[in-house]
């Protein structure tokens, strides 16, 4: 009799303990499976657009990935990381990325993008180019003490390009050296790395090219330009579209 009530004891609190367990754990059914299933493939999963941005300058020769660049996609916007990287989850169709920096420190480039897989990555490589002049003016005007530098120069033929006002090493008046980069006047240093700071012009490709100018108000009176180490800065962009399932 004893045995019997410890049985019944017993059977009782198995079924009390199994009752709470699959209270909080409930039994695997088909309808959890395909709930499970249907969640793993489900279309509403991000699409990923990758931009990576690199710039090549006649320094290096070779494509060096560019930090905090700006991309914009849409209405977002990111800084690429230090390894050139922007990330950005859309929606599949046609989107317009921009890639600019600023610093000034290469063009601001536009292209649209057809997103289509699940990973969709773009590469927007700027390439750095020195164009020489065949012509230098430069006006002194000694009231403001500044100089209008224009230098003439042959576009490359079938290219489109991004030019910037001429970089300009000169001496002035009082015989020192300097160098206009961009916007800024700036010491001459023979052994320093050579870096302009925008604005650009976008040139668009012709088939037979025409000489143009580009020109520069230096805050400075130049008394001779150093021809060697003066140049047109332009920018080629190349653009790469690579898509991953």
């Amino acid at each position: 009799m004893k045995y019997s009530k410890a049985v019944l004891v017993a059977a009782v609190l198995t079924l009390l303990l199994a009752f709470n367990f699959f209270e909080i754990f409930p039994p695997i059914s088909s309808r959890s499976l395909s709930l499970d299933i249907e969640f793993g493939d489900s279309p509403a999963r991000p699409y990923i657009l990758r931009v990576k941005v690199e710039r090549i300058t006649v320094t290096s020769g070779v494509p060096r990935p560019v930090a905090r660049a700006a991309v914009s996609l849409n209405e977002m916007v990111s800084l690429t990381n230090s390894n050139g990287y922007a990330f950005f989850t859309t929606s599949p169709g046609k989107h317009v990325v921009t890639v600019s920096s600023p610093q000034s420190l290469f063009p601001t480039y536009s292209t649209d993008v057809e997103v289509s897989t699940r990973v969709t990555e773009l590469v927007v490589r700027f390439v750095e180019h020195r164009l020489k002049p065949e012509i230098v003016d430069v006006v002194v005007d000694a009231a403001s003490q500044t100089s209008l530098v224009t230098f003439t120069y042959l576009p490359p033929k079938n290219t489109t390009f991004f030019v910037g006002q001429p970089y300009v090493t000169f001496v002035n008046l009082d015989n020192h050296i300097k160098r206009f980069s961009g916007e800024v006047i700036i010491p001459y240093l023979a052994d320093a790395a050579i870096q302009y700071s925008g604005p650009f012009t976008q040139i668009q490709a012709l088939e037979e090219p025409v000489p143009a100018t580009s020109v520069a108000n230096v805050q400075d009176m130049i008394q001779l330009v150093v021809i060697d180490e003066s140049f047109i800065i332009a920018y080629t962009v190349e653009a790469t579209l690579l898509k991953m399932e």
